[in-house]
């Protein structure tokens, strides 16, 4: 079973493969989202986990045409942990590109409409969203513990706030 932590920065998932644009976190895969092709086949991942990531990177396109292609269709998902756009985090970080929202996915499939009621086809794929989730980050205790609680499921406290997106490519692609 493939697994990816993309964007992973200097964290190690047990039974995932770790990739990231900056060599010195020492990555499996050194990759640009932006650009680069994932170096897996079709359908061929089952889970692919990001955090705290895309809030960074410029062009989003690639990144979700690329994870919609290699992810299996049929049991496979993408667990995303973003910064929800009303937090202070979100726009504190001068190096943010995007501010996400819950209406931000409706961009990520054909069957989305537009703010003027027209269909939106935003790249080469059709994302459903299983679920949205407004979680309280942990502060106490380290950037790691954090995401480890988000991951697994127990709900952290704390004062920051995160999305924590989970999307699935439709079983009929």
């Amino acid at each position: 079973m493939i697994k990816l932590n993309i964007g992973c920065g200097i964290v190690k998932l047990d039974g995932y493969i770790r990739i990231d644009n900056d060599a010195a976190v020492e990555p499996d895969y050194v990759l640009d989202i932006e650009k680069d092709k994932l170096p897996f086949s079709g359908n061929s991942v089952e889970e692919i986990f990001s955090r705290k990531c895309l809030e960074h990177v410029h062009d989003l396109t690639n990144f979700f045409e690329e994870s919609y292609r290699v992810l299996n269709k049929e049991t496979g998902f993408m667990k995303l942990i973003l910064p929800y756009y009303r937090h202070e985090s979100a726009f504190a970080d001068p190096e943010h590109v995007w501010y996400f929202t819950t209406s931000f996915f409706n961009y990520l499939t054909r069957l989305g409409c537009g703010s003027d009621n027209r269909p939106i086809i935003a790249g080469d794929f059709d994302w459903e969203v299983l679920q949205l989730n407004l979680l309280a980050e942990e502060k106490v205790g380290g950037e790691l513990r954090g995401m480890m609680n988000s991951l697994f499921g127990r709900v952290p406290r704390g004062l920051a706030t995160v999305e924590d997106f989970l999307l699935k490519s439709p079983k009929s692609c």
